[in-house]
């Protein structure tokens, strides 16, 4: 396994023209399919938080106290000078034709000064760490923000994202297993109403006002611009839509390892292996009925039993994930949640081992709490399915993320001005 460093693709940052002409040729539109991307092979637990809660959507109130956090181990005890680049994004994640002092005050490009190394763990690492806003940056405007990670020779290491809203509408939705395709089967069906007060500049609701619905954080199924159903007064309405319907999935499977010998669940063994500790799964087999468990939608957090600060004295465990389902071509296996931020990434995708009839994946991960499912992601497709490994049952438990943005004709850039988030029960 190589964890070193490997070049990605070398962007300069010298000029906004040429900064976005680069990143569209780098596949800079491809984004929505994964706004958080890895692509350095030695960058691993990226992650961005919402003032120290794991378990909330990174989106920020413009004006408030509110911060996210971008984290990430570098795999290796050496510095290394990252810088962040900010860049305002529309809706879809494609960068807008805007100057940076249009959407930020300060300066962009500047090294991630908050860094430690790990102490007391055989995999050597790096933690990093940034805030946003900062004292070198201020935000100025709503919308969608995508930081570059870049190193010290200019290649890009990764790309980690987050929102800031300035609230005008209030979101209500609700969700259905009986949907406009069958009752009560694999499917959950979305319905949500958009309301502003009279005070919201918004003249041309059904032409403006644009949404965005993930289901547990993923944007690989994600509805983009769904069209409304009814639009009156100060209210517009999204109901009986065909693009809402979800397939339900099933709860996400999920294991715990804080300790590397008692504290433990849902792994099958954990031994040191010269030169590294190994968690080895128990094998799964493709859900054939409905089992209720109280997951967390996807989400993780690193932490270790006796440490002080988890964050640099949780060790990696190279941990060993079994798929036991027949050998299937025209597809790829993949292991998703927000542990690979929603990546169809080599380093997530299952091989097929033919002594044991099964798939198998080895993963690099902290000590903590993980919820993981298995995706089938066709070949020329960017969208994972269930159906195939974990199964679709209405009962299962979702959560989905509306976002709410406005396009105003003339407009300089795409706002988000509403945010909901809502759990199936």
């Amino acid at each position: 396994m190589n964890l070193m460093a490997q070049p990605a693709g070398h962007i300069t940052n010298l000029h906004r023209l040429l900064l976005v002409v680069m990143l569209l040729a780098a596949g800079f539109v491809r984004l929505w399919s994964a706004p958080d991307r890895v692509f350095a092979d030695n960058i691993h637990s990226l992650q961005v938080i919402l003032n120290g809660d794991s378990f909330v959507q990174p989106v920020i109130r413009l004006g408030s106290s509110d911060a996210v956090t971008l984290s990430f181990d570098c795999m290796s005890h050496v510095y290394e000078r990252y810088t962040c680049h900010l860049v305002h994004c529309n809706a879809q994640w494609e960068p807008e034709d805007m100057l940076e002092s249009e959407y930020m005050n300060g300066f962009n490009d500047r090294p991630i000064r908050n860094y430690e190394t790990s102490v007391g763990t055989m995999f050597q690492y790096t933690h990093y760490e940034q805030t946003f806003p900062n004292k070198d940056v201020e935000i100025l405007v709503s919308g969608n923000y995508l930081v570059q990670i870049s190193d010290s020779h200019g290649n890009v290491a990764a790309h980690a994202c987050f929102y800031v809203v300035e609230p005008a509408v209030s979101v209500s939705a609700s969700v259905s297993p009986n949907t406009d395709i069958e009752m009560n089967g694999r499917y959950q069906q979305l319905s949500y109403t958009v309301r502003w007060g009279s005070g919201a500049d918004i003249r041309d609701a059904a032409q403006e006002l644009i949404t965005s619905v993930s289901q547990n954080g993923r944007t690989d199924n994600a509805v983009f611009g769904a069209d409304p159903t009814y639009v009156r007064g100060n209210e517009i309405e999204y109901s009986h839509c065909s693009d809402l319907i979800f397939p339900a999935g099933s709860p996400f499977r999920r294991f715990e390892m804080i300790d590397y010998y008692s504290n433990v669940q849902n792994v099958e063994s954990i031994g040191f292996f010269e030169p590294y500790y190994h968690a080895t799964l128990p094998v799964d087999k493709p859900a054939r009925n409905y089992i209720y468990d109280q997951d967390q939608s996807g989400h993780y957090v690193v932490r270790y039993i006796n440490a002080a600060n988890s964050n640099i004295e949780s060790d990696y465990l190279l941990t060993h994930f079994y798929l036991e389902t027949p050998f299937r071509t025209g597809g790829s296996f993949y292991i998703s949640g927000y542990m690979t931020n929603h990546e169809f990434s080599n380093r997530y995708r299952m091989e097929w081992n033919e002594s044991r009839q099964l798939y198998t994946a080895v993963v690099p991960l902290k000590t903590g709490s993980y919820n993981y499912q298995y995706l089938w992601v066709p070949d020329g497709e960017k969208r994972g399915y269930t159906s195939l490994t974990d199964g679709d049952f209405w009962q299962t438990r979702n959560s989905y993320q509306i976002f709410v943005y406005q396009r105003s004709y003339g407009a300089r850039y795409d706002k988000l001005i509403g945010f909901s988030e809502l759990v199936s029960e």
